[in-house]
């Protein structure tokens, strides 16, 4: 859906669909209910009345194809749902004491697309947990709107306070989920970064703390692996560690 959006709608648009991030019932792993997937459905509906439309599907692990569906766009997509659930999902009894997220590859080049490892996971850590992102982040942090919120709103509220008085602009949604997991009114999780692109004044901005490694940023997080759930995700940008039980 992500990729058939963008070649159909304006930037107003899709500067709409992106502002529900923050919504309710937004987030990986579901379709119903969630404001994201409702938004880009409604954009079909007038498409779908004035010509027939078909897409493809494919469920696919690096260069290794899953499974096809092919059809209706939406029928499309469900049919691949299941699948891609049992690939890419793994769901857990309770939230963790800690999430390592490990991004390599085009995600992990810079932080605005290494946030996706924590983004699908972060769920998946409780409150005033522990999170260690591992992503080179070689290009820096990213998007220069993100970075902006950031520097003018240390807290979710004065996040939303921003947004709120200048409206939303692309980024947004992800410099104010990011605030929310981090400040101690909110989720309390502590973030760690493990990266050779990140500098300590850019690990402070994004509310986090620089480590040299994971075993470090575990230890300086009051995490011990013997004693607490940790969870190991690899290539954290695609893959979702949710609660929910198995």
């Amino acid at each position: 859906m992500k990729c058939v959006y963008p070649g159909l709608a304006d930037e107003a648009a899709i500067r709409t669909n992106h502002s529900r991030m923050d919504l309710p019932g937004t987030g990986s792993g579901r379709l119903d209910g969630n404001p994201i997937f409702d938004g880009i459905a409604d954009m079909l509906k007038p498409l779908a009345a004035a010509r027939k439309v078909a897409a493809v599907n494919l469920v696919q692990a690096e260069d290794k194809i899953i499974a096809a569906t092919g059809g209706e766009v939406l029928a499309a997509l469900r049919g691949a749902t299941e699948i891609a659930e049992r690939t890419f999902i793994h769901r857990i009894d309770r939230p963790a004491d800690a999430i390592i997220a490990e991004v390599a590859g085009p995600l992990g080049m810079s932080f605005y697309q290494a946030d996706k490892g924590i983004k699908n996971n972060e769920w998946a850590v409780r409150d005033g947990g522990v999170i260690v992102l591992q992503a080179a982040c070689h290009n820096g942090l990213g998007q220069g709107q993100f970075v902006e919120l950031l520097r003018q709103a240390p807290t979710y509220a004065a996040a939303m306070e921003v947004v709120h008085h200048r409206g939303y602009r692309l980024g947004d949604h992800k410099a104010v989920r990011l605030r929310h997991l981090t400040d101690p009114a909110c989720r309390a999780v502590r973030v760690f970064v493990v990266s050779d692109g990140l500098s300590d004044e850019d690990a402070r901005l994004l509310g986090f703390a620089k480590a040299e490694s994971v075993e470090a940023a575990l230890a300086a997080g009051g995490i011990s692996p013997k004693r607490d759930v940790v969870y190991h995700v690899h290539d954290a940008g695609n893959m979702c560690v949710l609660p929910g039980g198995n």
